[in-house]
C-alpha cells in the first residue's frame, strides 16, 4: 500500500533522483513490428536528450519573446517571465547542436575534443583522442556526450566537437549573444538521455501503455516523439 504525505522541507535542485511517467498512448496505426523495434532500440541506446516542446511556450511564445527581448523590442521586467525566455532560448540552442550531431550520426558516440560529462559527479573531461575504453566507458553510461547550454564563457569542447557546434550555431549569433549579455554562465548537458524500466503493454489493438523512468531534466515527450507521429487528425502513427 502506498501513501503520500507532505514534507516540511523544499526539494533543491540535486535533490531529485528520477521522474517516473505512466503514458498511456491511443489511436495508434502503422505496423507492431516497426514500434518494437524502436522500443527495443530506445531500450538499448537511449534517445537524443531533447529539450520537449514545452520549454518554448504555446506555438513557441517563449522563443519568440527571446528573440524580441534580445533585439531591444521587449523590456521584460517580470523576472519569472524573463527567466522562461532565456531558458527557451537557451534550449533551442542546445537542440540545434544535438540535431546536427543526430545528422552527423554521432550522438551517441565522442569524436575528437568531446567534452565528456561524469553523471555521478557532475564534473566534465575534454578528451583530444577516444580510446577504446572511452568508448566501452560511453556505453556503460559512465561518461556522456554533451552539448552546450549557452551562456558566458568558451565551450569546453575542443578539435572536431567544438566544430560540429560552431556549424550548428553558426547563425544563432542573437541569441547566443543575448544570453551571454543576460549573465548566463555557459553549462554542458548530456547529448544521449536513458530511459530506465522501460516497460510497456498493450491496451486493445491500438492503445500502448508505457511505463519508464527518466533522469532530472529529461522530458517524456522526448521519449514520445521517437516512438510515433502526431497526424493532422491528431492520431498517431509508428509507421
Amino acid at each position: 500500500m502506498l501513501s503520500v504525505t507532505r514534507h516540511g522541507r523544499k526539494l533543491r535542485r540535486g535533490g531529485l533522483r528520477e521522474n517516473r511517467f505512466v503514458i498511456t498512448v491511443r489511436e495508434l496505426h502503422g505496423e507492431c513490428a516497426t514500434l518494437k523495434a524502436r522500443l527495443g532500440s530506445i531500450l538499448a541506446n537511449g534517445i537524443p536528450n531533447y529539450f520537449g516542446a514545452q520549454r518554448f511556450g504555446h506555438d513557441g511564445n517563449n522563443l519568440r519573446m527571446a528573440e524580441l527581448m534580445f533585439r531591444g523590442e521587449v523590456d521584460e521586467r517580470d523576472r519569472h517571465k524573463r527567466g522562461l525566455y532565456l531558458s527557451a532560448a537557451r534550449s533551442w540552442l542546445f537542440n540545434c547542436v544535438l540535431s546536427r550531431r543526430v545528422v552527423e550520426g554521432n550522438w551517441q558516440a565522442a569524436v575528437p575534443g568531446e567534452a565528456l560529462l561524469q553523471p555521478h559527479s557532475g564534473s566534465s573531461l575534454t578528451l583530444r583522442v577516444i580510446s577504446d575504453e572511452i568508448r566501452e566507458r560511453i556505453a556503460k553510461g559512465l561518461l556522456q556526450p554533451s552539448a552546450p547550454l549557452w551562456g558566458r564563457g568558451s565551450s569546453r569542447a575542443q578539435g572536431e566537437a567544438l566544430a560540429l557546434e560552431q556549424t550548428a550555431l553558426a547563425d544563432e549569433g542573437l541569441f547566443m549573444c543575448g544570453l551571454e549579455a543576460a549573465g548566463l554562465e555557459q553549462e554542458r548537458r548530456a547529448l544521449c538521455m536513458r530511459v530506465k524500466g522501460l516497460d510497456w503493454r498493450w491496451l486493445g489493438s491500438d492503445a500502448l501503455q508505457l511505463h519508464f523512468a527518466l533522469p532530472p531534466g529529461g522530458y517524456a515527450t522526448a521519449v514520445l516523439r521517437e516512438l510515433v507521429q502526431v497526424s493532422e487528425a491528431s492520431h498517431h502513427t509508428f509507421a
